[in-house]
């Protein structure tokens, strides 16, 4: 999978993400930096990537580009393991049944939520999905 990471989101989660395995990692001042929203969709759509954001005005415009879109929320980016985060979020999209396309992806300081936004462009109750940080952990664990 390819990532384009928006310019709040700190240079270090790209090193660690290409640690972790994804080589496809494009941090946004790469390119240019203070560039607008939807230059930052631009670039993502031309590339096929998955915008990796702290900008809650993504959240906005995901409806009207319909791109996939993670959004990290200003506590979560404070953890140190974003780039496990994301590297897991990624790596169990079928297991778990994400429309990658269709969702917007959030991970907050405990949990992801994934949420889906109906044919009006509203985000719906009935399409959110939460995951918790915890319940990883117990599905790790049962692993090993």
């Amino acid at each position: 999978m390819k990532l384009l990471l928006d310019e709040n989101v700190a240079s270090k989660i790209k090193e660690g993400l290409i640690e972790l395995g994804i080589k496809e990692v494009k941090h946004i001042n790469d390119i240019k930096s203070g560039i607008s929203d939807e230059e930052v969709f631009e670039i993502a759509k031309k590339e096929e990537r998955i915008i990796v954001t702290g900008d809650d005005d993504f959240k906005a415009n995901h409806f009207k580009y319909k791109f996939p879109i993670i959004w990290v929320t200003e506590k979560a980016r404070r953890n140190k393991d974003i780039p496990a985060l994301i590297h897991w979020i990624l790596e169990n999209i079928d297991k778990y049944n994400i429309n990658l396309k269709r969702a917007f992806i959030t991970i907050r300081r405990d949990r992801y939520i994934i949420e889906y936004k109906n044919k009006d462009g509203v985000f719906g109750k009935i399409k959110i999905r939460e995951i918790s940080f915890d319940k990883i952990k117990e599905l790790i664990s049962d692993k090993r």
